[in-house]
């Protein structure tokens, strides 16, 4: 699943749809950075109803998000301590007994490069979300795991280089979800934040991000990539409820219809 900020709304309800129409709950590998990481996570533990309160209901707060804020505009400390933790608690023990390798990406602020951290290694995954879901100047903040400080990024979110992840774990039906949609605002912050970066992390972060535009994928890995047929009403950092709600019922409604989605999936 890629990163979008509010837009993994949709998202939710996609991946809603392929658990309760076409009862894919064990997957072998699943993989999410930023806005879908914790999505992934009540997926796996299969909170389906708390996942979706979450996107429809907890996040529609100036909590979450607030314009106004200016030296935190969205508040991921919030959603980690407050949400994920309390208000709709994931199941540490199912997330970790799972038999699902359950990976989330980061990005190292030193060297630009992306680390996944795993359920099976047993690596905090509240930090590991928070890391992956840690955007540069609208949250502001980076986050330690061990000696290292990781932060969200286009390249930790980014669905090919997820996609080949999985693909290097022996992965050869793949499904992608991507609800990102194109910002001329979010872009123009990337490229402001990243100016203010290291030369070691430009170069290598650069350089991944036109490897991964290079990829092509073996032919014998089966891929089908899920995204909106119509055109989103949300934006990437737009939380209103009403928003919210049609968001996730077209990611459900436009993955349940998939006539593609539907031949894939035959057979498994």
């Amino acid at each position: 699943m890629s990163g979008g900020g509010m837009t993994c709304s949709y998202g939710a309800g996609s991946i809603l749809a392929l658990a309760e129409k076409y009862n894919l709950e064990k997957p072998d590998i699943v993989i999410a950075g930023s806005g879908n990481a914790g999505t992934l996570a009540y997926f796996v533990t299969r909170q389906y109803d708390f996942m979706i309160n979450i996107w429809s209901n907890l996040l529609a707060t100036k909590k979450f998000i607030d314009l106004g804020r200016i030296s935190k505009i969205v508040d991921i400390d919030y959603l980690v301590d407050e949400v994920i933790k309390k208000q709709a608690p994931i199941d540490e023990e199912k997330i970790y007994s799972s038999k699902i390798l359950y990976l989330i990406p980061a990005t190292n602020v030193e060297t630009g490069q992306v680390t996944f951290f795993s359920n099976h290694e047993r690596d905090d995954i509240f930090e590991a979300m928070r890391a992956s879901k840690a955007m540069p100047v609208v949250y502001n903040k980076k986050i330690t795991i061990g000696k290292k400080k990781y932060c969200d990024s286009y390249l930790s979110t980014s669905t090919e280089l997820n996609t080949l992840k999985a693909i290097q774990l022996g992965a050869n039906r793949i499904i992608i979800i991507d609800n990102t949609l194109p910002s001329f605002i979010s872009n123009f912050v990337f490229l402001l934040w990243l100016n203010f970066k290291s030369k070691k992390f430009k170069k290598n972060y650069l350089k991944s991000l036109k490897r991964i535009k290079k990829i092509k994928f073996p032919k014998k890995v089966q891929l089908i990539k899920l995204k909106p047929v119509k055109k989103l009403k949300i934006s990437l950092l737009n939380n209103k409820h009403e928003a919210l709600e049609q968001a996730i019922k077209q990611g459900f409604d436009e993955t349940c219809e998939n006539l593609a989605l539907k031949k894939f999936l035959k057979g498994i």
